[in-house]
């Protein structure tokens, strides 16, 4: 009101624009002040701003490794409306955590904003085995032992070795270039007494 002079002064006046969009529009307003001293005045050119609304978009569910790149689902919060916005982030293979750049499409995409998604792919459990027989032979023996990995994964499994016989649970121990996308419990060893 302080640019009003007299009596203007008292009268006030306020200005809505209605904005469907992110982004700036220069538009002219029209007013109309009570005592019709509208023409005293010169009214400027406004240039309303709208800006992106932040989105949170999360994983959706859980992730276990498979051996190939899997797409990850995503939740997003906070689109108004019936606005259309989808959001997708990168695939993902390996075992581990990741924070990743989204992407948002749809009509409406433009609207809004969204910083990165954290991502977690857990790691698949193997089911680790003896393979084949073990019978004592009055010296320490390796366990052989078959696992399910996928395709030509480079993981292979290990265990302590055994002497005597009877039956054992013993830690495996997993290497490879693709070992840490894989957890494994123990392995169920038997050794068989000699027959003479």
């Amino acid at each position: 009101n302080a640019d009003f002079q007299g009596d203007d002064a008292t009268q006030g006046w306020t200005t809505h624009v209605m904005m469907t969009n992110v982004g700036t529009t220069n538009m002219t307003v029209t007013h109309t002040i009570p005592g019709g001293s509208v023409g005293n005045y010169i009214i400027p050119t406004v240039s309303p701003t709208m800006t992106p609304k932040t989105l949170t978009v999360t994983q959706n569910g859980t992730m276990t490794y498979n051996g190939s790149l899997q797409d990850v689902p995503l939740t997003i919060t906070g689109i108004e409306g019936t606005d259309e916005v989808t959001a997708s982030t990168d695939q993902v293979k390996n075992a581990g955590s990741y924070s990743q750049a989204v992407t948002l499409g749809g009509a409406a995409a433009n609207n809004y904003q969204v910083g990165n998604v954290s991502i977690t792919v857990d790691k698949f459990t193997l089911t680790v085995n003896q393979s084949g027989t073990l019978t004592y032979n009055g010296s320490l023996q390796n366990v052989p032992l078959s696992i399910n990995k996928f395709g030509e994964d480079d993981v292979t499994a290990s265990t302590a070795q055994v002497k005597n016989a009877g039956s054992y649970s013993q830690a495996v121990t997993l290497s490879g270039t693709a070992a840490n996308n894989y957890q494994v419990g123990n392995v169920s060893v038997t050794v068989d007494k000699f027959v003479y």
